[in-house]
């Protein structure tokens, strides 16, 4: 059956490609080749895990991925109709002060050492990678001993710090422009800060969207030609080998490296797991939420429980950590399991459709761009998105980044921090506030 599934997947991935001419970063393909890896996978460990049996997983992923796509054609279809024309857009250099990127190093530095404190606060022994592991665990699990507020305030700034310096680094490497080595840096302390409190998602998250902004700006710079050609194929397998070298790294450095795995099995767990998991749910039977989409917005509901101390908004989660014999198959179960567990086959199909109408939609805007002056921000909000939506196969992260109280703490930092980096200037130990963009004023009347 798993083999049934992977070649069908092959074949909506295939017409995705075509449909989409190619460009590797539309909705569509992010979201089916997330699962089509995974089937494979799933294929070549099937008899380590006792194979794959339950139809329902076969109808359930097919119907989900099929509508995600349909939603995407459809938006595509009246984009193409609308603007049959795609002409490349004039990308200007963006110069900052290094005034401001020393400040915002020092910012990300205070940062660091104030996640250091806090992670040492919550631990009881071992070396460092150890006590973030074990902050990680607490935090995971609520048995943290100090937890400051500002903390997490804080991580959401690093996280669109590092998007914003991702792009202007980008966008002067395509107008060949030389970067400055602080912007680097500032990449640099950013991921290690998403790794000190052991959560490898936003580690993730920085790297993804980084690549996505990348083929994005240039797509845009060469009139979102298509991103296949013969020099696609290894640098596919190049990445690749690079993510998996970063789980291995990141592994180690948030304390969650063990002896009780091999490395092979624990990447399975990310990987193919998911499907044998989501399999193993399927043949089982489950109260229904006292919420509405309970498990699909558990993420939201928790938060509204820590507010209010309402009872019922105390979600319990289904996301149980599952074994095969010796064989751990880790606790994620791909985004359809809440959307079933909460709506049902014909409620997930809906509601995947709506979410690849949105996305194709976003995606499409930023077709429409004429010049890129400055710094875009619909650029980086989609690259945002593009990570749950590529990573729908492992687990629910496009309810838990995007349809969250995450997503708008996020949007509100890159606002912030884009208006700071744009709008604001030192001069003579005074503040200016330019109510037009001042990082490429200059660049036009040069």
């Amino acid at each position: 059956m798993i083999f049934n599934l992977f070649v069908i997947l092959s074949l909506i991935l295939i017409l995705n490609l075509a449909i989409m001419r190619g460009n590797l970063c539309s909705p569509s393909i992010l979201f089916t080749s997330g699962f089509w890896i995974s089937t494979l996978w799933a294929c070549i460990f099937q008899e380590k895990w006792d194979g794959f049996h339950n139809s329902k997983l076969f109808v359930l992923v097919l119907t989900g991925i099929v509508s995600f796509s349909f939603g995407c054609y459809l938006v595509r279809l009246i984009y193409m109709v609308c603007y049959p024309t795609v002409k490349p857009v004039k990308t200007y250099s963006i110069k900052i002060s290094k005034y401001k990127l020393y400040v915002y190093l020092l910012f990300e530095i205070f940062i660091s050492i104030m996640t250091i404190y806090v992670v040492l606060r919550n631990a009881v022994g071992g070396n460092f990678f150890d006590a973030i592991g074990q902050y990680y665990n607490a935090s995971k699990y609520n048995r943290l001993v100090y937890s400051p507020a500002y903390l997490k305030v804080m991580q959401y700034f690093n996280i669109a710090g590092v998007l914003i310096t991702e792009y202007i680094v980008i966008v002067n490497k395509i107008c060949k422009k030389k970067n400055h080595i602080i912007l680097y840096l500032i990449i640099f302390f950013g991921l290690g800060i998403s790794l000190l409190q052991g959560i490898r998602n936003t580690f993730f998250l920085l790297v993804i969207s980084g690549v996505v902004m990348f083929y994005l700006l240039h797509g845009a710079n060469v009139g979102w030609k298509s991103d296949l050609d013969l020099s696609t194929l290894p640098k596919m397998f190049f990445f690749a080998g690079v993510v998996i070298v970063l789980f291995q790294i990141t592994t180690m450095a948030t304390g969650r490296s063990s002896d009780e795995f091999a490395f092979i099995d624990l990447l399975s767990s990310y990987i193919g797991s998911p499907l044998k998991n989501l399999e193993l749910y399927l043949s089982e039977r489950h109260v229904p939420s006292q919420v509405f989409g309970g498990q699909t917005l558990m993420q939201t509901y928790r938060k509204l429980y820590e507010v209010t101390g309402n009872i019922k908004y105390n979600i319990t989660s289904l996301y149980e950590y599952r074994w095969i014999g010796e064989i751990g198959l880790g606790n994620v179960y791909t985004i359809l399991m809440p959307l079933y567990q909460d709506f049902g086959v014909i409620g997930t199909s809906l509601i995947l459709f709506i979410i690849g109408v949105v996305s194709e939609w976003m995606y499409d805007r930023l077709k429409k761009i004429k010049s890129m002056y400055g710094i875009n921000y619909g650029i980086i909000v989609y690259a945002y998105c593009a990570f749950p939506i590529s990573f729908s196969f492992f687990s629910n992260k496009f309810f838990e980044m995007v349809v969250s109280a995450a997503f708008i703490y996020t949007l509100i930092s890159l606002f912030v921090i884009k208006y700071f980096f744009e709008q604001i200037q030192f001069r003579k130990g005074k503040i200016f506030i330019y109510r037009k963009y001042r990082l490429y004023k200059i660049k036009l009347h040069k």
